[in-house]
C-alpha cells in the first residue's frame, strides 16, 4: 500500500529550497506554494511525513539561530526593497512629481540595478539627465 497517492509528485513537494522558504516566513504559504507549483492538497499530503517535518524543523532551526541573524537581515532587506521598487517606478513615472524625486527615484532604481556608481572598482560615470518644466 502506498503512503503517498498516485499523482502527488513527492520530490517537488520536498523540495530543500521551498521548505527553508516555508520555514523563513518571508513570504507568505500561498504565495511560496504557487512559486513551487505545489497545490494545498498536495502540501497536505505530506505535511504528516516524517521526513518533511524533520527537514521543515532543521531549516527553522538554522533560520532562526544567532549565527544566521546577519543573513536574515539581508534577506529580509532584499525582499522589502524588491517590493519597493514599484513605488520607485510610480515615482519616476508621475509627472506630477517634483523633478528632483523622480530624479532621485531614476538614480536609486539605478543602483539598485547595477548601473549607478560603482566604487569599488575605481571608475566613476556620469549620468546627466535634463527634465524641462
Amino acid at each position: 500500500m502506498d503512503l503517498v497517492p498516485r499523482g502527488v509528485d513527492v520530490k517537488k513537494i520536498m523540495s530543500t529550497r521551498m521548505i527553508l522558504e516555508i520555514a523563513q516566513e518571508i513570504e507568505p504559504l500561498d504565495v511560496i506554494l504557487d512559486k513551487y507549483d505545489v497545490s494545498v492538497e498536495e502540501l497536505a499530503v505530506i505535511q504528516n511525513d516524517a521526513q518533511f517535518i524533520s527537514a521543515l524543523s532543521e531549516m527553522r532551526q538554522f533560520w532562526h539561530s544567532d549565527l544566521n541573524t546577519l543573513e536574515r537581515i539581508r534577506l529580509k532587506a532584499s525582499v522589502m526593497t524588491e517590493d519597493f521598487l514599484e513605488v520607485l517606478a510610480d515615482i519616476a513615472n508621475d509627472p506630477a512629481q517634483p523633478a528632483p524625486a523622480r530624479l532621485q527615484a531614476i538614480t536609486l532604481a539605478s543602483k539598485l540595478g547595477g548601473a549607478g556608481d560603482k566604487s569599488d572598482n575605481g571608475s566613476a560615470q556620469n549620468i546627466t539627465i535634463n527634465i524641462e518644466v
